[in-house]
């Protein structure tokens, strides 16, 4: 499943790269534009804007809090079976690819390379991933949606 968050979404489309969907986001964009792309790329729209509500393909939000409309989302759309945690850039939105440890050296902290195994980088921004402290975090937001 693939989304296009609008203006007022960025920490949902955050949230929704790091369970792994192919979610767009662009913070300035005509609305135009942004049904020309979705329709295009076979994306639903996801909005708080009001008279968006009830159109095709379009998710409207009544929701303030980011981890709110994530599990509405959930539950609306039976997420759970279709997720890929931590597999996209969180930044461009691009599927991670997995590294060797020896590729990561001396591009990440020297601590994180010492402690950590798993590597994956971004082929569009050149980012390095690793799970560190944030992962525990997203876990327990993931345990909170699934359970």
């Amino acid at each position: 499943m693939k989304f296009f968050c609008d203006v007022m979404l960025g920490k949902l489309a955050k949230y929704l790269r790091v369970l792994g969907f192919d979610t767009r986001y662009e913070n300035k964009i005509r609305e135009e534009d942004l049904f020309l792309i979705a329709r295009r790329e076979g994306r639903k729209i996801i909005t708080r804007k009001v008279k968006l509500k009830g159109m095709e393909d379009v998710i409207y939000l009544d929701i303030d809090s980011p981890k709110e409309q994530l599990r509405f989302l959930f539950e609306k759309l039976n997420l759970k079976e279709k997720m890929e945690p931590f597999s996209r850039c969180l930044v461009c939105n691009e599927e991670l690819q997995e590294i060797k440890k020896e590729e990561a050296k001396g591009k990440v902290p020297y601590y994180t390379y010492q402690t950590q195994e798993k590597f994956s980088l971004c082929p569009s921004c050149q980012r390095i991933y690793w799970p560190g402290t944030h992962l525990r975090d997203m876990e327990r937001l993931l345990k909170s949606l699934t359970s």
